[in-house]
C-alpha cells in the first residue's frame, strides 16, 4: 500500500505532503537528498527510478518542473507505483500549475482528499456512447478500438453493440456503447443516456451531415443529464471534403477532435483521443469535489458507476440473477448510508471488479 506521497519542484521546493501510514512513511531522508535524486532522476535515460531501504520501496517521477515521491510497502509494483506517481502529477499540475508557490494553506484539505480517493477508491467504470446520423463510422470506431478491422462496405446497425475496454485508460474500465443513427432506432438513445458520463457524437465532417447532426441533437439534448460530458468527434478527415475538427465544434458548440477510422491502423490516434476524453472527465469530476463535502459527492458518483454497470448487466441476464440481486443490495446500502466506511469500500472494491469481469465475459460471448 502507498503510505506517503510527496510532491516536489524539481528547483527542490517541497509543495505538498500527503500521509496515509505514519509508521511506514519513513520520515528518515532530508529533503536534500531527495531533491538530489530527483534532479538525477531528470537528468537519465531510465522511465523509472526507485530505491529500497528496508521494508520501503519509494518511487520517483519528474514530469514538467514537477516530481512526485511515492512511499510504499516494498511488494508494490514499481510500473504500478509510477503510474500513481504520474496521476499525481497530472491532479497536481492541472490545479497549481508547474509553479513553485505549492498548494495555498486553505486548498490544503481539498487537494488531501483528491489524492485520498485516488489512492483509495475503487477504479472508476465510465458509461460512454457513441451517437450520430447514419454513415458517419462509429461501429468503425468501434471494432478499431476493440481490434476488430471495419467493414469496408456500409452496413446499417440495427442495435446498440457494446464492450468493456480496459486499455483507453488506467484510470477507469470503460463501458463503451455504438448506437445505430437511423430515425427509427433512436429510441435507443435515450434508453442508453441514462446514467451516461460521456456522449461523443460522430460527423463525417462534411456541412450536409453537420446540419442534420445539429437537428438530431437538438432534439435529443433535453434527455441529456447535466451532469454528462458531450463531445463532438469530426471523423473521416482523410476526405476530400472534410471540414476542419475545429469548424466542425465551433458549428456544433462543443469541444470536437479530429480523427479517422479507416482501418486498425488508425487504432493508436484514435486511442489517443479516448484517452484524452476519459480523462477529462475524471478530472474535471475531481475538480468539482473539491473544497465541498466529499461523502455524498463520492457516494453519488459510487452509485453512478454502479448504475453503469447494472444498465450492461441488465442487456444479458434476468432481474433475479444473483450478480444483479448483489448490485441492486449495494444500490440500496449506499442510498440508505449518510456514509460508506473504508472496510465497505474495499468490499465494493471487490464488488465492482467482478461485475464488470462478468459484464465484459457476457458482451463477448
Amino acid at each position: 500500500m502507498i503510505n506517503k506521497i510527496e510532491i516536489y519542484h524539481k528547483t527542490g521546493k517541497k509543495l505538498f505532503q500527503k500521509v496515509f501510514n505514519e509508521k511506514n512513511s519513513f520520515d528518515v531522508f532530508e529533503e536534500s537528498i531527495i531533491t538530489a535524486i530527483i534532479r538525477k532522476t531528470e537528468k537519465t535515460d531510465s522511465k523509472l527510478a526507485y530505491l529500497i531501504i528496508g521494508n520501503i520501496k519509494i518511487v520517483f517521477k519528474v514530469e514538467g518542473e514537477i516530481a512526485a515521491v511515492v512511499f510504499s510497502d516494498i511488494d508494490d509494483i514499481e510500473n504500478v507505483l509510477e503510474d500513481y506517481a504520474s496521476r499525481i502529477i497530472k491532479r497536481y499540475r492541472r490545479r497549481y500549475g508547474d509553479n513553485e508557490r505549492g498548494v495555498p494553506e486553505d486548498e490544503k484539505e481539498g487537494f488531501s482528499e483528491i489524492l485520498t480517493r485516488l489512492i483509495t477508491s475503487p477504479t472508476l467504470s465510465l458509461k460512454v456512447i457513441m451517437i450520430g446520423e447514419p454513415n458517419t463510422g462509429k461501429t468503425s470506431i468501434f471494432k478499431i478500438l476493440n481490434r476488430e478491422e471495419p467493414s469496408k462496405v456500409y452496413i446499417p446497425s440495427n442495435d446498440a453493440n457494446g464492450n468493456t475496454l480496459t486499455d483507453i485508460t488506467s484510470e477507469a474500465v470503460v463501458n463503451l456503447w455504438d448506437l445505430p443513427g437511423r430515425e427509427e432506432h433512436r429510441w435507443l438513445w435515450e434508453r442508453y443516456a441514462s446514467g451516461c458520463d460521456i456522449i461523443l457524437i460522430v460527423t463525417d465532417s462534411t456541412t450536409p451531415n453537420l446540419l442534420a447532426t445539429m437537428e438530431s441533437w437538438g432534439s435529443f439534448k433535453k434527455h441529456v443529464s447535466e451532469t454528462t460530458m458531450v463531445v463532438g468527434l469530426a471523423n473521416m478527415q482523410d476526405r476530400k471534403d472534410a471540414l476542419d475538427a475545429g469548424v466542425v465544434g465551433n458549428i456544433l458548440g462543443f469541444k470536437t477532435y479530429p480523427i479517422k477510422s479507416r482501418s486498425l491502423a488508425d487504432r493508436d490516434e484514435i486511442l489517443k483521443v479516448f484517452k484524452e476524453i476519459c480523462e477529462t472527465y475524471i478530472l474535471q469530476g475531481l475538480e468539482k469535489v473539491s473544497g465541498e463535502t466529499a461523502t455524498y459527492l463520492e457516494e453519488n458518483q459510487l452509485l453512478e458507476s454502479i448504475i453503469s454497470i447494472k444498465n450492461g448487466l441488465e442487456r444479458f441476464i434476468p432481474p433475479n440473477h444473483p450478480i444483479l440481486i448483489s448490485v441492486n443490495a449495494w444500490i440500496s446500502r449506499i442510498k440508505s448510508k449518510n456514509e460508506i466506511t473504508g472496510e465497505e469500500l474495499k468490499e465494493l472494491n471487490k464488488a465492482i471488479k467482478q461485475w464488470t469481469v462478468k459484464l465484459e465475459e457476457l458482451m463477448k460471448s
